[in-house]
Formats: structure tokens, C-alpha cells, sequence
């Protein structure tokens, strides 16, 4: 499922920008970023640092 796809994306490269993902996984930006958005609301990841400086931290897994 893509939101494995993009765990994993986050847990091998931190730093990984929404629109790498976006090219990484062949899917839409808006995916990425709904995906993300839904992963933060459940706790599953969080964005540690600034929006352009900053990494993922994976905290949580989805079951």
C-alpha cells in the first residue's frame, strides 16, 4: 500500500522531500502531501526543524 511506500521512504531518507516522494513513488504531490498530512494527524510521523531544513521522525507504526 502506498502508505507503507512512503514510511519507508521517510525511515531510509529523513531528510526526503514531499516532492522527491512524489517522483520516488510515481504518484501525485497532492497524494504525498494527504498521506503525510493523515500519518501526522495519527501520530505516526512528525516534522522535526523548519519546513525547509527540517526531517521526518518516524514515531509510531500504522497498523
Amino acid at each position: 500500500m502506498l502508505y507503507e511506500k512512503v514510511l519507508d521512504s521517510l525511515k531510509t531518507n529523513p531528510k526526503i522531500t514531499q516532492q522527491e516522494i512524489s517522483k520516488l513513488l510515481n504518484t501525485s504531490l497532492r497524494t504525498v502531501k494527504r498521506i503525510l498530512a493523515r500519518l501526522q494527524e495519527e501520530n505516526i510521523v512528525k516534522r522535526e526543524g523548519s519546513s525547509r531544513a527540517g526531517s521526518w521522525l518516524v514515531i509510531g507504526k500504522k497498523v
